[in-house]
């Protein structure tokens, strides 16, 4: 995968600092990327379907190692959509003071417009939506597509 000019640029920045520095500390740096997760033939279904749902919707997947893209062995797709769908479907949508919430608003406005306009986008291609839901404020519910294009851009951050 190709970098922008603006990543190439803040990574020489980045590595020119730390050479340039009197005492190294343990770190780690993330400057973009797509996430992917591979489900092979061979995978416990269970276990993959859970860490899809967990590393998509933590945090409302606004975190950098977001699961982004699932890329699945075409023997074993309809198999983790089976397992995975009533997962998201199961995950509690809303109110952030309620303990129970595990999908609740994004940051602000502009992330909430990113999401809308990538799931708008996707909408019109190939892609099927499985489920879905309008959001509410800053508030939007999971999402699963699949049959995606491979170079579409996923909803999410």
């Amino acid at each position: 995968m190709s970098r922008s000019p603006d990543q190439r640029v803040w990574g020489r920045k980045i590595i020119e600092t730390i050479s340039q520095a009197s005492t190294i500390k343990s770190g780690g740096l993330e400057l973009g990327s797509n996430a992917p997760m591979i489900i092979l033939d061979d995978a416990d279904l269970e276990a993959a379907a859970r860490a899809i749902v967990y590393g998509r919707f933590l945090d409302q997947g606004q975190i950098c190692m977001s699961t982004n893209r699932v890329l699945v062995d075409a023997t074993v797709h309809d198999d983790i959509v089976d397992v995975i769908r009533p997962m998201i479907e199961a995950l509690k949508v809303g109110d952030p003071s309620d303990p129970a919430t595990q999908i609740e608003p994004l940051i602000n406005a502009y992330a909430r417009d990113t999401v809308l306009v990538k799931i708008a986008a996707t909408k019109v291609t190939n892609a099927t939506m499985l489920i879905g839901g309008e959001a509410e404020g800053n508030v939007i519910p999971p999402h699963l597509f699949v049959d995606c294009d491979h170079d579409q851009a996923p909803p999410g951050q």
